[in-house]
């Protein structure tokens, strides 16, 4: 388990993942970009589970830094994709799933993720197309909040990080605590019970296409 934070549009602020420090006891990473539509912030707090080493750390850059992400979850076949992408000429300097994602990215590009098999969230900064592409598992075992709203957007591995943005204002969702309360059901569509902040299903994936704040959500079969 990892807590992961991106925003855009919004003042960089690390209590958005400071405040999820038991999601990642083992380290903290935070990183800021400059865009055309304001401040970019990717935060992440780690749980070390394959590569220990401080070279797997996270935010993680990849291909001289045009590709960086925050990333919850394990690719359970990363190994037989970084010996496929090793031989493609990939060269990989930790031995974590998080570089082996990122290379993955990078070759084949949004059709990476018909290559996965595991449990994922996770969002992707490209500084040279300045464009973000945010993904969840196929059974959204891993956890991925959205909000959005005139002065930007943010993904989140747990509501209470949003909660934290100038301008939030908690308001009940009435129709998904109907639900709950009635039929004990829950995260059966992508609204929560706080109005306003959605999730991303499992299977689903988000391209913030140049920086553009509206969402086109496509789900991969």
């Amino acid at each position: 388990m990892c807590g992961i934070w991106f925003s855009l549009g919004y003042p960089p602020d690390r209590a958005h993942i400071d405040n999820v420090a038991h999601r990642g006891p083992d380290g903290f990473g935070w990183r800021v970009f400059d865009s055309s539509v304001g401040p970019v912030a990717l935060g992440h707090r780690r749980l070390s589970i394959i590569d220990l080493s401080d070279a797997a750390s996270q935010p993680m850059e990849y291909a001289d830094g045009r590709y960086w992400i925050t990333y919850n979850g394990e690719i359970y076949n990363y190994r037989e994709l970084r010996d496929e992408l090793a031989r493609a000429g990939h060269i990989f300097r930790t031995q974590s799933d998080t570089e082996v994602l990122l290379a993955s990215y990078a070759q084949w590009g949004e059709a990476a993720l018909d290559r996965f098999i595991g449990m994922f969230a996770f969002v992707l900064w490209d500084t040279k197309a300045q464009a973000a592409f945010v993904a969840r598992d196929r059974f959204g075992i891993k956890p991925l909040y959205v909000f959005t709203a005139p002065q930007g957007v943010a993904f989140a591995s747990e509501i209470k990080q949003i909660t934290l943005l100038p301008g939030f204002t908690p308001k009940m969702n009435i129709a998904r605590a109907y639900d709950f309360l009635s039929a004990g059901i829950m995260e059966h569509t992508n609204e929560t019970i706080f109005d306003g902040v959605k999730q991303l299903q499992g299977g689903e994936c988000v391209r913030l296409d140049r920086c553009a704040v509206a969402l086109a959500v496509a789900e991969r079969a």
